[in-house]
């Protein structure tokens, strides 16, 4: 079984996250409960 590197993966998430934000509403939530644990409020 072959590795993906982090940066093929990277390019991947960006390329196609959009589309799936659009498709998939479990994966939009996921990301706006995620997004504001990584970033201190203002």
């Amino acid at each position: 079984m072959g590795s993906i590197s982090s940066s093929k993966i990277k390019a991947l998430i960006e390329q196609e996250l959009p589309k799936i934000i659009v498709q998939d509403p479990f994966i939009r939530d996921f990301i706006l409960r995620t997004v504001p644990d990584c970033y201190a409020s203002k």
